[in-house]
């Protein structure tokens, strides 16, 4: 997922000499439809921590001592499966499943010297997310926002379009021969409150 800067700013100051800008859009994540985006996402912080994807899936875990193999597929498919909601609460950004895995990790070296979070860390790196969010609503977001919701969003004001998309607030989603603005998921909660900027 490009930031809008990259994608419509000058390349030259952003992208160093020899590398190559690849955009990626928002992945599907949710539902039935969303395990692709799922998966993409879980094998990129299996890239990111230089481990194969292999390594967290737990039916590939058959290495150890009998009584210990069911044990590590245990922890094995709780990590995997909260990577799998982390993936699902990023929108399919990137960027945002990074820090979700990233600010839980956190909470568990907090809480426990852990370097790998529980599922119990994941919802207080999600509320940190969705505070973020929060501060960067201004007034008349909400309302921008519920009326070009599941349309091309070619009716919001392009500044506005361009800020929410760049913080990730709202995605563009590919459906077949269109796109469609989708509200990121840790958005959707705050648009019913009246208190939003």
């Amino acid at each position: 997922v490009d930031p809008w800067f990259a994608a419509f700013g000058i390349h030259d100051e952003i992208i160093r000499p020899g590398a190559y800008l690849a955009p990626v859009p928002a992945c599907e994540v949710e539902g039935d439809t969303g395990e692709r985006g799922r998966r993409f996402l879980l094998d990129i912080l299996a890239q990111r921590l230089k481990l194969p994807s292999e390594s967290l899936d737990p039916s590939s875990i058959v290495g150890t001592i009998a009584n210990h193999v069911e044990r590590a597929r245990e922890i094995v498919s709780q990590r995997r499966a909260l990577i799998l909601d982390a993936a699902r609460w990023s929108g399919g950004l990137p960027r945002t499943f990074l820090q979700l895995i990233a600010d839980a990790a956190q909470y568990a070296q907090i809480r426990r010297g852990d370097e790998w979070p529980q599922m119990q860390d994941l919802p207080d790196a999600a509320a940190d997310q969705t505070d973020s969010f929060r501060r960067a609503l201004l007034p008349g977001d909400t309302e921008a926002i519920l009326q070009v919701r599941g349309t091309d969003g070619r009716e919001m004001a392009l500044d506005r379009k361009i800020r929410l998309l760049a913080r990730g607030i709202i995605l563009e989603r590919a459906l077949g021969s269109g796109w469609s603005i989708d509200v990121h998921p840790l958005v959707r909660p705050l648009l019913g409150r009246s208190n939003h900027a």
